[in-house]
């Protein structure tokens, strides 16, 4: 979902939170907060956060996995077609068969992550 639309915020909401039980809950509110009064996006708030353009108390958490997905986005970036998919559900992975399964009804070898991810939304859905 992020390599299509990095603004989408139940998708910043998961990866930022991973690794905890509560999903940094208490960090997460307070960087809605602040884009609650401020009017900025959440992820224009994560990227000011990790380039320390903006402190928020107790996000350290949250910014540490916004960089770590900004590396994962940039390994993905140029991927297309097949290679796509390969880098994003391993064929060697059980739980990656259906979305794979998916992804071959995509007609042409250099559909983009925004196609992918219709698709599996569609075919989810």
């Amino acid at each position: 979902m992020l390599l299509s639309n990095g603004e989408d915020r139940v998708a910043l909401r998961c990866w930022c939170g991973f690794g905890s039980s509560s999903l940094h809950t208490r960090a997460w509110g307070r960087l809605r907060s602040h884009c609650e009064e401020s009017g900025e996006s959440l992820g224009m708030a994560l990227k000011r956060l990790a380039f320390s353009d903006l402190s928020l108390s107790y996000t350290r958490e949250l910014v540490m996995n916004y960089q770590a997905l900004q590396q994962k986005l940039m390994e993905l970036q140029d991927l297309v077609g097949e290679g796509l998919v390969d880098a994003l559900f391993p064929a060697s992975e059980q739980w990656a068969d259906t979305f794979r399964s998916l992804a071959a009804t995509i007609n042409g070898d250099d559909f983009d992550a925004e196609t992918l991810r219709e698709v599996l939304r569609t075919g989810i859905t």
